[in-house]
């Protein structure tokens, strides 16, 4: 089937000349109907002032209330041009011919006051033959005179109707293309601009911009398009970025899977093939169960990790004192503290400083950081844990800082503050990543400050 849809400049242009073409025959009806309205209503009218259509034989019943509403008066004449009847109260008793004549031109005075005067013989009803003239001040009357040479008469005005015809044509034409090129600036070519970058999209371009100036419409289509694209732009780098970083958990996970499951393997082969004596078997079994111990801990922490990260976990929020909070928590840590010879700082108001939280969760976020103080620094350092009133939970220590290369990595999943994970240490780069995903989900915000007042490195989770 044949596609008869239209481009926007052909549907205006061709809307715009039938709008125009509609206006035009509405006007001309109209003034054809307003000239014969008003001709009939000037003929209508004129019949009240002027002596043919006024003047009739029984002249003493006529209605001059129309001719006095304009000062003029009617004056009827005999054959010795004697006036016989009146309406001017001031009239004169008989006129002569060149006072006729000079009322006919208007040059006749009367109060100093020129007066034309229409005129008409007529029969009474005594069958007397009289002249009745209409008198109006020439103050109420223009005169026109047309004087027509039948000869090149019709063709002038013929040459004139279609000179006039042909210059309103041409200022049409002019107006249609004025218009048109306007309205291809105004609104085609950005409609263009617009499909183009949309074409652009379907192919996988979102760097692809529009910027035209044009009307309020286009323009708020214009920023609107933008900040889609935008939008656009930074979903599919988000994507991008979290498929490299999938690809480069699987990597780690298996990495971390790999080594104990490989010393597991080893060494039980050692062991059922025996190959060792039995006073390094109990030697075997020890490490044995010491990297089971690990893997078993790694896999919690990755069931953790996939946990928290799913949207449809949901926290158990209760109303709770922050600072009652971390001192319970202390005091479970307490011990280990003193045996790696931290000197831990605590700073935690009397006063009640309260959140929504989940206590169990919020707890293992608040743990990690403090197993991370004694995993990650030497004997002998200090260490900080403050809650302020504005909900802020700071964990700070005067330990190792954390190297500049992995600073903005560091919350992300395997990343350690140690140059590579070190398998003895136990570190599988997953805590802070939780921790990280535990704070959000308290809708709170978890960040790192090296250099904190006194301390080398402080973590701060603001519950505010």
């Amino acid at each position: 089937m044949k596609n008869r849809r239209k481009n926007i400049s052909k549907f205006l242009k061709t809307n715009f000349i039938l709008f125009s073409l509609i206006i035009l025959v509405v006007f001309l009806c109209a003034n054809f109907f307003i000239q014969m309205m008003g001709d009939k209503y000037l003929l209508t009218e004129a019949q009240h002032y002027f002596a043919d259509t006024l003047i009739s034989e029984e002249y003493s019943s006529i209605d001059t209330n129309y001719i006095r509403s304009i000062e003029g008066w009617l004056s009827i004449l005999d054959d010795d041009l004697h006036v016989i009847y009146t309406t001017n109260d001031e009239e004169v008793g008989a006129y002569t011919q060149q006072q006729l004549i000079e009322l006919t031109k208007g040059e006749l005075l009367r109060n100093d006051e020129k007066v034309y005067a229409s005129m008409k013989y007529f029969t009474d009803e005594k069958g007397e033959e009289r002249l009745g003239i209409v008198c109006i001040p020439a103050k109420y009357v223009q005169v026109t005179v047309t004087i027509t040479n039948m000869k090149y008469g019709i063709r002038n005005i013929l040459l004139i109707y279609i000179g006039g015809m042909l210059v309103i044509i041409a200022g049409y034409i002019l107006a249609v293309w004025g218009l048109s090129c306007y309205m291809k600036k105004e609104l085609t070519n950005p409609i263009y601009m617009l499909i183009n970058a949309f074409n652009e999209i379907s192919t996988g371009n979102y760097s692809v911009r529009v910027d035209f100036d044009t009307v309020t419409e286009f323009v708020e289509i214009r920023d609107s398009f933008n900040s889609m694209v935008k939008r656009l732009f930074d979903m599919e780098e988000e994507k991008r970025v979290s498929y490299q970083q999938r690809q480069q958990l699987l990597t780690d996970i298996g990495h971390d899977l790999k080594t104990p499951t490989t010393i597991i393997q080893g060494y039980s082969s050692v062991v059922l093939e025996g190959r060792v004596t039995e006073e390094h078997k109990e030697k075997c079994m020890r490490i044995i169960n010491e990297n089971a111990t690990n893997l078993t801990e790694l896999i919690e922490l990755l069931l953790d990790y996939t946990r928290f990260d799913c949207a449809d976990y949901k926290l158990t929020l209760t109303n709770y004192d922050l600072g009652e909070f971390l001192r319970r928590i202390i005091a479970e840590k307490i011990l280990l503290f003193e045996e790696h010879q931290i000197n831990l700082v605590i700073d935690i108001p009397n006063r009640k400083v309260e959140a929504e939280i989940d206590f169990k969760i919020l707890k293992r976020a608040i743990v990690n950081l403090l197993n991370n103080i004694i995993q990650h620094n030497p004997t002998g350092i200090n260490a900080l844990v403050c809650l302020t009133d504005q909900k802020k939970i700071i964990i700070a220590d005067s330990g190792e800082l954390i190297p500049e290369e992995i600073k903005d990595k560091i919350f992300d999943p395997f990343v350690c503050g140690d140059k590579a994970r070190n398998p003895e240490k136990h570190n599988s780069g997953l805590g802070l990543s939780i921790t990280k995903k535990i704070v959000e989900m308290h809708n709170g915000r978890l960040y790192l400050e090296q250099g904190w007042k006194e301390y080398t490195k402080a973590f701060v989770i603001d519950l505010s």
